[in-house]
């Protein structure tokens, strides 16, 4: 719906941990009339005037590309930062600096692998959902499944990076000088969306791998289902008792 700011009250509640700068604070309105033209739905095809690719991408969808690459950038940002740190840090107990430490060395190797390998996934899956919506055909099942599988996986891989980034900083990751502690407070607030939630990997698993042999698969493709259910996590729609999960 559209309406004038002035006709909301707005509602300072964004007193969180992380993410403190997008100020997503709640509103309330109290008998306002909105007329149908200033209505829709950003999903509603009947009201779309641009038929480009872009827009066709549905809202939860482009909520997961978007919270998987913020991920993304804050773990490697934290990684980056930790390796300038580990070349003039001594840990506690120790003689020599972080980066001599074989233990540390082992654990950033790993690290950076998480980083690359979960961005190679999910580039290559945006490139091939977007040449599906490129086509002028819906993408199909499989490449949806696997979109939502690179989404949550590199979100997932995104906050063990910064975990372990935030350990291996000891008391440098705590002050608030220092460039740790912020970004790990943003990325925890950015994994506590539905994008995150291990949840998220049924759908994957279930058009990948399993979908042919289940009974009730995840998705069905040959079937219109009504869609009754919008959340924030996921659009769920229901056929004969069979609930499918789509973005």
């Amino acid at each position: 719906m559209l309406f004038p700011k002035s006709s909301a009250e707005m509602i300072d509640v964004w007193q969180v941990m992380g993410l403190n700068g997008t100020g997503s604070d709640n509103y309330k309105v109290v008998d306002l009339f909105v007329p149908e033209e200033y209505t829709t739905w950003r999903d509603s095809q009947p009201d779309r005037v641009e038929p480009g690719p872009l827009y066709n991408i549905p809202l939860l969808t482009s909520y997961g590309i978007m919270f998987s690459g913020l991920t993304l950038g804050i773990a490697r940002t934290m990684l980056e930062d930790f390796k300038e740190l580990a070349v003039t840090k001594v840990g506690g107990g120790m003689s020599t600096v972080l980066r001599e430490n074989a233990v540390i060395q082992s654990q950033v190797s790993q690290n950076e692998a998480k980083l690359r390998s979960s961005r190679a996934f999910l580039v290559e899956m945006i490139e091939e959902y977007w040449e599906a919506q490129c086509s002028g055909e819906p993408p199909s099942f499989d490449v949806r499944g696997r979109l939502r599988l690179a989404i949550t996986w590199s979100m997932n891989q995104a906050q063990d990076v910064a975990n372990f980034v935030f350990q291996a900083c000891g008391t440098n990751a705590i002050f608030e000088a220092n460039p740790f502690e912020r970004r790990f407070r943003d990325i925890h607030t950015v994994l506590a969306q539905g994008q995150s939630h291990v949840s998220n990997y049924e759908p994957g698993g279930g058009v990948g791998w399993f979908s042919k042999n289940m009974k009730c698969p995840l998705f069905l493709p040959d079937v219109l289902a009504e869609i009754v259910v919008f959340t924030t996590h996921a659009v769920e729609a229901r056929y004969d008792g069979c609930s499918v999960i789509g973005g």
